[in-house]
């Protein structure tokens, strides 16, 4: 399954805008929901995915300063298997600083 586009959105309105950190918590978060049990059974799938199931995955940031935290936090939550790349942008709104793709799969272990 692919996910795209997750931002610090909630609504319409961006949140913690000027924290890294809460950012990054609120985009995973929002992944975590769309690729969830919950969230996949009411599109009639009958399993869902976690944040531990995402590979190839994008993780866009604006600020070159701050590569080291979101290299971090890519690394406490994400599967060490996973193939994340990080890419320095231009984000949709001046007041994201993190934006994130993946896809979702479950791992043979």
């Amino acid at each position: 399954m692919f996910v795209s586009g997750t931002t610090s959105i909630l609504g319409h309105e961006t949140v913690h805008a000027g924290d890294f950190a809460k950012q990054w918590d609120v985009a995973t978060a929002n992944i975590a929901h769309l690729i969830g049990a919950d969230s996949l059974a009411s599109q009639g799938m009958e399993e869902g995915f976690t944040l531990r199931d995402l590979d190839q995955i994008k993780v866009y940031y604006r600020h070159a300063s701050d590569l080291a935290t979101v290299k971090q936090l890519a690394q406490a939550t994400f599967d060490a298997r996973a193939d994340v790349r990080f890419l320095k942008v231009d984000i949709c709104r001046a007041d994201l600083f993190v934006e994130m793709e993946g896809i979702a799969t479950h791992r043979d272990e």
